[in-house]
């Protein structure tokens, strides 16, 4: 189904726009949906969603363990998304295929 939006109207009691039964209406058919992708229908699973860069995994999959790796030589050393990486003076994370980035170590 594609999300329900509901009609405002034009302006403030304009009477344009949805009635308060079909505002409820398409609310409650949009949770219903939310309820019944990520979850059993009546119940939410938060290990259905899996966070993946900045976009939430909807697939089912549980979430998996990022892969440690020896830190990367350069910032094109050889990796795959996802992996991580520490030394004593940075964490390296893996952003793309053969892409690091890393944040230097300090104390607080």
């Amino acid at each position: 189904m594609a999300k329900q939006l509901i009609n405002l109207g034009t302006t403030a009691n304009d009477h344009t726009g949805d009635s308060v039964r079909v505002a409820g209406t398409k609310i409650n058919a949009n949770i219903n949906e939310l309820y019944t992708a990520l979850g059993n229908g009546t119940t939410l699973s938060v290990a259905s969603v899996a966070k993946t860069g900045n976009y939430a995994d909807l697939s089912g999959k549980p979430p998996t363990a990022p892969e440690l790796v020896a830190p990367p030589t350069s910032s094109t050393a050889a990796g795959t998304v996802g992996q991580i990486s520490w030394d004593a003076n940075y964490i390296y994370v893996c952003v793309n295929t053969n892409t690091w980035k890393r944040v230097a170590l300090t104390t607080w």
